[in-house]
């Protein structure tokens, strides 16, 4: 999975859970970004995610990974 798509799920998620959400690409070191998800927030990289950097995001932002299916 790729940065652009899971930021474009978890707005959708966020929109319909009636959550906070946004995105700031200025936040963080070169190309990485940060997402800020009802009140917690979490480092993401740039391009195709791995498994296990994946998994951390979605735990620093308190998502279970089969909602995103």
């Amino acid at each position: 999975m790729n940065r652009d798509f899971l930021i474009r799920r978890i707005a959708q998620l966020a929109r319909n859970q009636e959550k906070d959400f946004h995105f700031d690409k200025s936040r963080g070191k070169g190309s990485h970004g940060t997402i800020y998800y009802d009140g917690k927030r979490s480092v993401c990289p740039k391009g195709e995610l791995k498994k296990g950097t994946l998994l951390k995001i979605l735990k620093d932002l308190g998502i279970n990974k089969d909602i995103l299916r």
